[in-house]
């Protein structure tokens, strides 16, 4: 037998420190609210098992008295039942009103029902000591509620009037021994639920500060947590994405120079080698470049001189470049100029790498005896410059990742061109530099229209 109920309280104990162990992780896990009307709110539901307890049965130690020493009076009896009946609308309240801010309407209302009651009968009962003892127990008790220390000086208020006018009424004499006695406990407790009240505020509303201060720093850290974990998987990907871009050209120039040093390639050949190595040079050179390119934009150390261009002129100039290029893949340009004011506030150079960019892009991806369409337009306080392909079109999933850096994108160049994955990403850094936009609509197998708008000069000026 003794061994059962060893076991049964040990067990009992168990439970007991892994409830004690799961309420304090719920408050240093807590999210602390934005506002301390929240936050007081958010006390009041976490601690509500231990005011709503005591409240239960704070009526039980007096059921007999009240029938020693107020048999006739119907109202205590009333108010006795009636605090079973404030806890069970209390839990039910708790679980089924809806409203976010209900917990310190609940714990204000019990409030005021326990220390007005508690008046009450203290007056009713004519300060009777045992029932003085109980109001007093009753003061300090609410003293450590979780409720704002307004409403907890109001209730005591209402209560101590109540409890006075009830005892003027009934002809209570103050001038016994055992009710002076009385009075000066509940001075006492008056003091005591003041500091109570006022040390408990101050310190939730010191906890409170706290636990926000710190909430935000831990969110700030786990956010800069994010970035560098962001930044140091984009750092392993460039340098694995450099080093496989990197890794073919360079074992090509040493298998040509191979052939060179030992003398395989001769004449002709030794031209088609050094051609090779050139353009193997080259690849490797735009790949650096564009890496030196992004490198400066995202740093914002790339200069950019903001003027009034003639958009209409760089463009001419753009597809006057990119003619022969796409006449090798059997590829027509075709230009139109739709604007009434081609002039746009944009850096020259900046400007002429974005152009070169997308011609160069539309002609890589586009199959062989296709059209590309370039158009200039006029738009809400823009010049919007469209490059229109026939090509593969771009994937809903490709879109997502279009402009990011290293984009491998499910499209590939028609003539075995090479791309670094850099170039969209560095257009769009320098079109928004220039206060502009770029966009893409595409659909697969329909080709892909690339739109770059940026701020025209009279709307720029105005």
């Amino acid at each position: 037998m003794l061994q059962y109920l060893s076991s049964n309280i040990k067990h009992l104990l168990s439970r007991l420190r892994e409830a004690r162990g799961l309420f304090f992780q719920t408050l240093r896990d807590r999210v602390y609210p934005e506002t301390f009307s929240q936050e007081i709110n958010e006390q009041c539901r976490i601690f509500f098992p231990f005011y709503a307890i005591p409240f239960s049965l704070v009526a039980l130690p007096y059921t007999v008295l009240d029938k020693i020493l107020l048999p006739n009076e119907p109202l205590v009896v009333l108010l006795r039942y009636g605090m079973s009946v404030v806890v069970v609308v209390a839990i039910l309240a708790r679980y089924l009103w809806r409203y976010e801010a209900r917990h310190r309407f609940i714990a204000a209302a019990m409030m005021y029902y326990l220390i007005l009651s508690a008046g009450i009968i203290t007056g009713l009962a004519k300060a009777h000591p045992s029932y003085f003892g109980g109001y007093c127990y009753v003061i300090v008790l609410l003293g450590a509620l979780p409720v704002p220390l307004s409403q907890s000086i109001v209730g005591l208020i209402l209560s101590l009037l109540v409890f006075a006018g009830l005892s003027i009424h009934l002809e209570v004499d103050f001038t016994n021994p055992s009710v002076r006695y009385g009075l000066q406990d509940l001075m006492s407790s008056i003091v005591v639920h003041a500091c109570l009240s006022f040390g408990w505020s101050l310190a939730r509303r010191n906890a409170y500060e706290q636990g926000r201060a710190i909430q935000e720093q831990k969110r700030l850290l786990e956010h800069q947590a994010e970035e560098l974990i962001a930044l140091n998987n984009e750092k392993n990907e460039m340098l694995s994405i450099v080093a496989h871009d990197l890794k073919n050209p360079i074992t090509a120039v040493r298998g040509l120079g191979e052939l060179i040093k030992s003398g395989y390639a001769r004449g002709k050949q030794l031209e088609e080698v050094a051609e090779q190595i050139m353009s193997t040079g080259d690849r490797m050179l735009d790949l650096v470049k564009n890496l030196l390119a992004e490198n400066q934009l995202e740093e914002g150390k790339m200069p950019f001189a903001l003027r009034i261009l003639n958009i209409a002129v760089l463009v001419e100039a753009s597809i006057k470049e990119y003619r022969q290029i796409a006449a090798l893949k059997g590829i027509t340009l075709h230009y139109t100029n739709k604007a009434t004011d081609t002039r746009v506030i944009a850096d020259e150079q900046a400007f002429v790498q974005v152009m070169d960019n997308l011609l160069s892009n539309a002609v890589k991806y586009s199959p062989h005896g296709k059209q590309i369409f370039i158009r200039v337009v006029s738009a809400d306080d823009a010049v919007r410059i469209e490059v229109q392909d026939e090509g593969q079109g771009i994937s809903p999933d490709d879109m997502k990742k279009l402009f990011g850096k290293f984009a491998r994108l499910s499209a590939r160049p028609t003539g075995g061109e090479h791309s670094t994955g850099l170039g969209l990403s560095i257009v769009k850094k320098m079109v928004e530099a220039m206060h502009g936009s770029i966009w893409c609509e595409s659909e697969v197998g329909k080709g892909a229209t690339f739109i770059v708008e940026l701020p025209s000069a009279d709307a720029a000026t105005a």
